[in-house]
């Protein structure tokens, strides 16, 4: 297995790391002085490629530390892979974006920026979270499919909104039964149950999924024209090209009309 620790990301400070890479790494400002809010928050590590040479499959991998993000919202944490697989490459960086702040966030906003070695943007990976607790840490992984011609990658938060999480089912008077985690996917299901009183033009069930440190990403399904006093049986699975899948061992389960 080879590694490539070349990735280093802070919002306050540095911790690099001297691997098969030659790192130089840039920073910028995640939070507007004047606000207080977050603004774009870019970061961008410049790589020189290592001669190596292998037959065998193999995991490289970069990991920035940025420290404690304090009072912000913030990219706490960046980990490149490159995953060599039988038939394909799976390449893309870990995400860990800390809440810090003492209010929710209702949506956030990452953008990856992937470039040659002519600093030239070839491709570029994309996620949102719909509501982000505080204290609460979002892992992500975002992906491209040019591991031969990527010699840098800039992560940055590109938008961002204040707000509190969507309703429960008992929020907006609906029922639930027999909600459950499977371990196919992971998936969750259940049902719910139209108790409103009267009929729903549109119910959306959104699901983010857990683990014991991270939030992931989510799932969201619909149904509209939902009568009153009619139940819907809704599947909400975790899908992730990362080339090592967490345990996902808990979930959040909201709705929105």
């Amino acid at each position: 297995m080879r590694r490539r620790n070349y990735l280093s990301m802070l919002a306050t400070g540095l911790v690099g790391y001297a691997g098969e890479r030659v790192q130089q790494t840039t920073q910028t400002k995640c939070t507007n002085e004047s606000t207080g809010l977050p603004t774009n928050c870019r970061t961008e590590t410049p790589t020189t490629k290592a001669t190596t040479s292998s037959s065998q499959p193999s995991t490289e991998r970069t990991t920035t530390e940025t420290g404690t993000p304090g009072t912000t919202l913030a990219i706490a944490s960046t980990e490149y892979i490159e995953a060599e697989g039988e038939f394909s490459t799976t390449a893309g960086v870990w995400v860990n974006v800390v809440n810090g702040t003492d209010f929710p966030y209702r949506y956030v906003e990452l953008t990856a920026s992937f470039r040659d070695a002519q600093d030239t943007i070839i491709t570029s990976g994309y996620d949102n979270m719909i509501a982000l607790p505080s204290g609460g840490t979002w892992r992500t992984f975002l992906s491209h499919f040019e591991p031969d011609a990527v010699e840098s990658a800039a992560v940055e938060i590109t938008d961002s909104m204040r707000g509190q999480p969507l309703p429960t089912a008992e929020d907006l008077g609906l029922t639930l039964e027999n909600v459950r985690l499977t371990e196919t996917g992971p998936t969750v299901v259940g049902r719910v149950t139209n108790t409103t009183g009267g009929p729903l033009s549109y119910l959306e069930a959104v699901v983010r999924f857990r683990d014991q440190r991270y939030i992931y990403d989510g799932a969201f399904t619909n149904i509209s024209s939902f009568a009153a006093g009619d139940t819907w049986r809704f599947e909400l699975s975790y899908t992730s090209l990362a080339p090592e899948q967490p345990t996902i061992s808990d979930y959040d389960l909201r709705f929105s009309t």
